[in-house]
């Protein structure tokens, strides 16, 4: 049975605190929790901290060529950005859409013409590589490779190129931020409040996988012409199961 939302809060809360302690404290600390953490969240607790110790497990339809381990200097501050007409893997970059914290992400289509679908390809900063950036990168994918809800950007491929680029490959959205669609169309309070719901149900999938977006904004909701809302950017999500659901 799913915990509930509370249960949620609280097992990620134990869980950020039992991820900073050796083996031994480790077990102490389990011991003196308290009685009604102890029934109600001790043994997921044991069951997900060998996981979120342990490097996330790929699916099936990311296990294409190596690891996500970079392959390049960590500090390359001198390597070049991207540019429209480059190629990613089998994919070439049109126009980039934005930047984020972690990287570009760029409208690209199939380099090799076996698919016309237009994509989002969502690439790391060149110059900061380093490995904790591709593990977080590698961490999204595998979030967004179980999450398949009609409101959240679909996960279309991941895979490294030749050089050692991590790529993912998302579903393209042509929205606006959800306050300035409504804000440009002066949506009454009735239909704002759909598009709330679209939000929540897709905000509930993910919790329902266990997994906690962490960075839920206007510029990270977008809204389509049809009135369609896609939640984005699970780059800072918080997995809290390292199984598939």
């Amino acid at each position: 049975m799913p915990l509930a939302a509370a249960d949620l809060a609280r097992l990620s809360t134990l869980l950020d605190e039992a991820l900073t302690l050796d083996p031994p404290a480790l077990e102490v600390w389990l011991a003196g929790l308290r009685a009604a953490d102890a029934a109600e969240l001790g043994p997921t607790l044991r069951r997900l901290l060998p996981a979120q110790r342990a490097t996330p497990a790929t699916s099936d339809l990311l296990e294409r060529g190596p690891a996500f381990a970079p392959s390049f200097e960590p500090d390359d501050a001198a390597a070049p950005g991207f540019k429209p007409g480059d190629t990613v893997g089998p994919y070439r970059l049109l126009r980039e859409l934005g930047q984020g914290g972690m990287g570009e992400i760029w409208l690209a289509e199939r380099a090799d013409g076996q698919l016309k679908r237009q994509l989002a390809l969502k690439l790391p900063f060149l110059q900061a590589r380093r490995p904790e950036l591709v593990q977080r990168f590698a961490r999204e994918r595998d979030i967004l490779a179980d999450l398949i809800h009609p409101n959240i950007a679909r996960l279309y491929d991941a895979g490294l190129a030749d050089d050692g680029q991590p790529y993912l490959a998302l579903e393209y959205v042509e929205g606006q931020p959800i306050d300035a669609w409504c804000r440009a169309r002066n949506v009454a309070v009735k239909d704002r409040l759909r598009l709330l719901l679209q939000v929540a149900d897709a905000v509930a999938f993910a919790h329902s996988r266990l997994v906690v977006h962490r960075d839920l904004k206007p510029a990270n909701i977008l809204v389509t012409a049809g009135g369609e809302v896609r939640l984005l950017d699970f780059g800072i999500a918080k997995l809290l199961d390292g199984e598939t659901a």
